[in-house]
């Protein structure tokens, strides 16, 4: 993959396999039997190790966006918070298959550390699974508000903010929902759910299943698939940075959940829909 980035665009891939060369380094070098102490040193790390800069960096090589030196750094605040957000809420997601194998490794191999938020907050405060699950939740919800202030308080400075760089930040808003979407349906974190995706395969179930998960739709999902069925009656969306003149960055949670609380049906069902078994607390 990495070598068709660089026919097709060898600056920015230039980009990508230097992101993509720290995040191994950093793994690879990580003393898994080490515990974090904090929240934040830890972020410094699950940052890194959970690819957030190797994935902005294969977004802006999708958008033909090359940031200097100086705009990275200059962006360095604004963006951690996004990538923390990313990064914690794949260990909320991550976590019950995780601990499944912790507590196998930990039988047979001795294995006495996870590298998951939830765990962490088990130890450092003495929680319950559910308790260091909602701790996990405040504080994604902490970094993501973060970020979408640093970010709209930089879009609406007009003199530093040129035009590329409000295209940036406002696409990487949503990587925090779609990372959430991901999450929700993914096949590591839902064995259970490959069966579905068995059914799909084979042509002339598509029509049944979507049929039958139209009435287990969460109610984020039902009104996110059919934003672009009717743009107008969402704002988040059709108002968003990307390739439009916004001042603001949008909210990962309205982006999927601007529309009217009484609109509960979606206008396609050509697409596999989020089931009901999975919700999400963001």
């Amino acid at each position: 993959m990495l070598l068709e980035l660089l026919h097709i665009d060898k600056t920015c891939a230039e980009v990508v396999i230097k992101a993509w060369k720290e995040m191994v380094a950093t793994t690879a070098s990580r003393d898994k039997s080490c515990v974090f102490d904090n929240i934040e040193d830890y972020v410094d790390y699950r940052i890194v190790d959970t690819g957030a800069p190797f994935v902005d960096t294969v977004m802006r090589f999708g958008m033909g966006i090359l940031l200097t030196s100086d705009e990275e750094e200059m962006l360095a605040p604004i963006v951690r918070p996004c990538f923390a957000a990313l990064g914690l809420a794949n260990d909320y997601y991550s976590f019950d298959i995780e601990y499944k194998e912790f507590k196998e490794s930990q039988r047979t191999e001795g294995s006495h550390s996870m590298t998951n938020a939830v765990w962490l907050y088990m130890k450092w405060n003495n929680l319950s699974i559910d308790d260091a699950k909602a701790k996990v939740v405040q504080v994604v919800r902490g970094y993501e508000k973060d970020f979408q202030q640093s970010a709209n308080h930089f879009i609406a400075d007009a003199k530093r903010c040129r035009p590329h760089l409000r295209d940036y930040l406002g696409a990487l808003a949503f990587q925090i929902p779609g990372n959430i979407v991901w999450s929700l349906r993914c096949p590591r974190y839902h064995p259970e759910l490959c069966s579905e995706a068995s059914t799909l395969l084979h042509p002339g179930n598509e029509q049944d299943y979507n049929q039958n998960s139209q009435d287990q739709l969460l109610p984020a999902a039902k009104q996110g698939l059919s934003d672009d069925e009717d743009s107008d009656t969402n704002s988040s969306i059709s108002s968003s940075s990307i390739g439009g003149t916004s001042n603001s960055v949008p909210s990962s949670r309205s982006s999927v959940n601007s529309r009217d609380d009484s609109t509960d049906e979606p206008k396609t069902q050509s697409r596999a829909q989020l089931g009901s078994e999975v919700s999400h607390p963001f």
